[in-house]
């Protein structure tokens, strides 16, 4: 985590609280739940950053290819 603010930065997260269920009751009887972070950002924002990246100009193709294990496929 310590890196991850380092690293550059150019689509903006945000951050939602989600409560998860678990699969442990409680003394009531009832699921556990907990409130946990998630943190998201638009994906369209990360392919066009991807897109524009120079670290990626020559390992990123735009167009199909066929890719397989074998000589059958």
């Amino acid at each position: 985590m310590k890196v991850i603010g380092h690293l550059p930065q150019s689509t903006e997260w945000s951050l939602r609280m989600v409560d998860v269920e678990g699969d442990i009751m409680g003394a009531d009887g009832k699921l556990l739940t907990e409130e946990v972070e998630l943190w998201l950002c638009n994906p369209l924002d990360c392919i066009c950053e991807l897109m524009v990246n120079l670290n990626f100009a020559d390992v990123i193709s735009y167009e199909p290819q066929r890719v397989f294990d074998d000589e059958t496929g």
